[in-house]
């Protein structure tokens, strides 16, 4: 009886270990932030991508966590950056903290998952645009940060077709990189924070589902705000 009492416990306590197991969540992390929190921590390679910037780029499995998603995989040889499941920081070289991380997944259900752990996190999104085929777009703020999430279904690594996740966080107060992530299928946020910056919108909750009803009424569903729009 005291043999199974005690493998009984040890099943009880084994999902709770596991769980427990990580102590680096990028959930977690609010930009800007030291850059030996990533240096001291875990292995890298250092690039200069940017004029004004420093990549820090790590691989390491314990790096890849976001809430209590696993997130490190390969579709390549696990030697290699290219098709691996990594997280690179960019730090300013005049400050030397990092002000934006973007994790890069290649693998399909490493993606799938990180899609998931956003949207329980944060909710759903207000800026949410999905083709129905190749690629759908969100964006979250929260904490003076916000969160750019490209799902792509269209890469093929050796043959195989894959899903693949591209999360850029940055610190709002950086102007530089902030605009610069606002592109490509994130851009209509541009417009939005245009006309949210008007006077007659200052003082009230202005979301990006108001303005694209806003743009819905003026220009009908031709729009290409609308268009592809998820509400």
């Amino acid at each position: 009886m005291k043999v199974k009492s005690k493998m009984w416990l040890m099943l009880l306590i084994l999902p709770l270990v596991s769980c427990q197991e990580h102590d680096f969540d990028l959930a977690e992390l609010t930009l800007p932030m030291a850059k030996e929190e990533i240096t001291e921590k875990f292995k890298f390679k250092e690039a200069s991508d940017f004029a004004d910037l420093n990549s820090i780029r790590v691989k390491d499995e314990n790096a890849l966590y976001f809430g209590d998603e696993k997130l490190s995989g390969s579709m390549v040889d696990e030697d290699s950056f290219f098709g691996t499941n990594k997280v690179t920081f960019q730090v300013s070289k005049k400050t030397g903290k990092i002000e934006s991380y973007e994790l890069s997944l290649a693998t399909k259900d490493e993606s799938l998952k990180l899609e998931k752990a956003l949207i329980e996190k944060f909710g759903e999104a207000d800026y949410h645009y999905d083709d129905k085929k190749d690629f759908s777009f969100r964006i979250w703020e929260s904490n003076q940060n916000t969160y750019f999430l490209e799902i792509n279904h269209t890469p093929v690594y050796n043959g195989k077709k894959t899903i693949s996740a591209d999360l850029h966080v940055v610190n709002n107060k950086n102007e530089v990189l902030y605009k610069y992530y606002i592109a490509g299928g994130f851009g209509y946020y541009s417009d939005y924070l245009y006309e949210k910056n008007k006077p007659e919108y200052q003082n009230q909750k202005y979301t990006y589902k108001d303005f694209v009803n806003q743009k819905q009424k003026e220009d009908g569903n031709d729009s290409y705000f609308v268009k592809n729009y998820v509400k």
